[in-house]
């Protein structure tokens, strides 16, 4: 989007490029280089512990033609229950770094924030409109050489006011 602003106080835009708000096209599915930007714990609706989990995209999808990224982001939750235990553990595995196989584990949001981790998106529906979602088990670590894409992003400390949009 080009957006110019003019000597006279006016505002010159292009927005032929841009989705209409609230209406975003999600990405196609496929592997996503990801940023863990923001871990907040709540409860769902029917009083289950969880931990929302919100990820910048940076890049992807691997092995396919680059798709705009610029300013997407996906959430995903983290539900500490029996049930969905295996998937907690994968996620504190793959995205945390931490030794699963450790009895006691004492697991913080900061195991999790700033984390580059590959994401395999699928596209998903809630309240009828089509969105992205991670897969089940949709986590694969990020090399480290992926993780030098943190000074192209610019993304830091994990508030609000860094997200990247």
């Amino acid at each position: 989007m080009t957006i110019e602003l003019n000597e006279d106080g006016t505002v010159s835009a292009d927005f032929t490029k841009t989705d209409e708000a609230g209406v975003r096209t999600p990405l196609r599915a496929g592997r996503y280089l990801c940023q863990c930007y923001k871990v907040t714990a709540k409860q769902s609706q029917k009083g289950i512990s969880m931990w929302s989990l919100a990820f910048a995209v940076l890049e992807g999808p691997l092995g396919g033609e680059p798709e705009q990224v610029d300013g997407r982001i996906v959430w995903d939750n983290l539900v500490w229950t029996p049930e969905a235990l295996s998937r907690a553990k994968l996620i504190c595995k793959r995205l945390g770094g931490i030794d699963v196989d450790k009895p006691d584990l004492k697991i913080t949001e900061n195991d999790f924030l700033q984390k580059y981790i590959y994401l395999d998106l699928i596209i998903g529906e809630y309240k009828r409109r089509k969105r992205n979602e991670v897969d089940f088990a949709g986590y694969t670590e990020a090399p480290d050489d992926a993780r030098t894409a943190e000074a192209a992003t610019g993304l830091g400390g994990g508030g609000e006011e860094d997200i990247p949009f």
